[in-house]
């Protein structure tokens, strides 16, 4: 959707669920879903390789 020479723009802010508020990214809690996003993301993939070995 963008057009040629056009720069995207960066979103700045998230929805921020246990506040029920909308915040900048530097929000502490979008630090803790990233982390947790990324804590499961491992997870999978670590089940995943263990499943594949067997």
């Amino acid at each position: 959707m963008s057009k040629i020479g056009e720069q995207k723009k960066r979103i700045i802010h998230f929805y921020c669920r246990p506040c029920a508020e909308y915040h900048l990214k530097t929000h502490p809690h979008y630090r803790a879903m990233k982390r947790r996003a990324a804590l499961r993301r491992k997870a999978k993939e670590a089940k995943a390789a263990q499943e594949a070995q067997q």
